[in-house]
């Protein structure tokens, strides 16, 4: 989980909960003078939307009006137990937060399984999207799968090296 090094938002940057038809979501946002485009960014599993909070300012100023956002259960947006956490469940979250943009289109970026989220989105929606970035996201979930079948079950106690572990799937 990441530790934000601050708790006051940078200048330029408000906190604000986006209202969707899929729900609330805390989210922060910051805008260009003169924007050029929006770009939405997800953050992963364990993190938040104080993950890229830093970041803001900087597209801002490159011309880009930018949203990032808690997905459903983190932080400060609400989850319940009857709510959709599968996959396509929250691509359609994240799709329903970048139409708040009010832009006909976004970039979109991701990080871990937020890239994963982010990769859905744009299925779901291709038209919504004007490109994808993954910032360290794998393919798909860990474990086996029909294209990925494991050798041997693969754990790890302690520390291995990397070669290892993939000699070991």
């Amino acid at each position: 989980m990441s530790v934000p090094k601050s708790l006051e938002l940078p200048e330029g940057v408000t906190a604000t909960t986006l209202q969707t038809p899929r729900g609330e979501f805390a989210a922060h946002t910051a805008f260009a003078d003169e924007p050029v485009g929006h770009v939405l960014l997800i953050p992963g599993w364990t993190g938040s939307k104080e993950d890229f909070t830093p970041v803001l300012p900087l597209l801002a100023a490159a011309g880009f009006d930018v949203t990032t956002y808690d997905q459903r259960g983190q932080f400060e947006t609400v989850g319940r137990p009857h709510d959709d956490y599968s996959l396509p469940g929250l691509a359609a979250d994240a799709v329903a937060v970048r139409a708040t943009s009010g832009r006909p289109a976004s970039h979109v970026m991701g990080h871990s399984f937020g890239g994963l989220v982010a990769q859905h989105a744009t299925t779901l929606q291709p038209d919504a999207w004007l490109s994808l970035s993954l910032l360290c996201t794998g393919p798909g979930a860990l474990g086996e799968s029909s294209r990925r079948p494991l050798k041997k079950p693969a754990a790890a106690i302690g520390k291995v090296p990397l070669l290892d572990l993939h000699a070991a799937a």
